[in-house]
């Protein structure tokens, strides 16, 4: 009997270990990070229901690849001005001579696209998906591309020790995995 138990612990905390997010990540093989300085990016397209999930994404983006120091970011507002003045309303629908455009005037070797497909703020737990691409400027090709959906729980350590019960705390941590894919 306590054996019986001893093995249902064990069970119980490798599983809480292991989580249960979904991710995917993939990089062009002729892609040399060492080309890109400078990134742009550009507001999330946001399909999740919450009002405020791309703006949030987009701006946790912003902060994670500063942190992480590996690339320069381009001043949202220079991108701002840059989408009205171009048009741009849907990001999700941007052509690659637009983003062409947007290398070249802005002189930003890559733009970060994406949508926040899930950003849910539940009362037990919270849900994120997000999928982003990292696009050459000049070749307008997608060079990298992540997908994450993670739960708040996908963190616990032990009975609920590391859970994430905040969805923009959750966003965030998504964010930051991804960047460092990057």
């Amino acid at each position: 009997m306590k054996n019986t138990i001893q093995k249902t612990i064990a069970l119980v905390l490798l599983f809480s270990l292991l989580g249960c997010g979904t991710s995917f990540v993939a990089k062009k093989d002729t892609f040399d990070s060492s080309t890109i300085k400078k990134i742009a990016v550009l507001p999330f397209y946001n399909i999740s229901g919450h009002k405020d999930a791309g703006r949030v994404v987009s701006e946790a983006y912003m902060t994670e690849i500063f942190k992480s120091g590996k690339y320069d970011v381009e001043e949202p507002g220079n991108v701002r001005h840059f989408m009205v003045q171009e048009r741009v309303g849907v990001v999700g629908e941007l052509e690659i001579e637009k983003i062409q455009i947007l290398g070249k005037r802005l002189k930003v070797d890559a733009v970060l696209v994406g949508t926040v497909e899930e950003y849910e703020d539940r009362s037990k737990e919270s849900v994120v998906a997000i999928s982003s691409r990292l696009v050459a400027t000049e070749t307008g090709e997608v060079v990298w591309m992540n997908y994450r959906r993670k739960k708040g729980s996908d963190y616990t350590k032990v009975f609920d020790f590391g859970a994430v019960f905040s969805v923009a705390l959750l966003a965030n941590k998504v964010v930051e995995e991804m960047v460092d894919s990057l």
